[in-house]
């Protein structure tokens, strides 16, 4: 089970993935790891030095290829 912000920022990192995408608030650095935490998402450190790297973060690849699909899909439909 997702919570809603879950689902924007699954939603937000199909339509950029392959792209890395980084948090933009402090709910979003949490939603993210906890998206990674479930395999949702594949992370790395864009800046700094654990334990206080800030990351950026992408689908990973089991995931990648139907959500991507299902977001391009919705798109298209809303865009007729």
């Amino acid at each position: 089970m997702t919570t809603k912000l879950q689902r924007r920022q699954l939603v937000r990192a199909a339509r950029a993935y392959p792209e890395f995408i980084r948090a933009e608030t402090a709910g979003d650095r949490v939603t993210l790891a906890s998206l990674f935490d479930r395999g949702f998402m594949e992370r790395r450190v864009w800046k700094g030095t654990y334990p206080n790297a800030a990351h950026e973060y992408r689908l990973s690849d089991a995931v990648a290829d139907t959500l991507t699909k299902t977001v391009r899909d919705h798109d298209r439909r809303r865009a007729q």
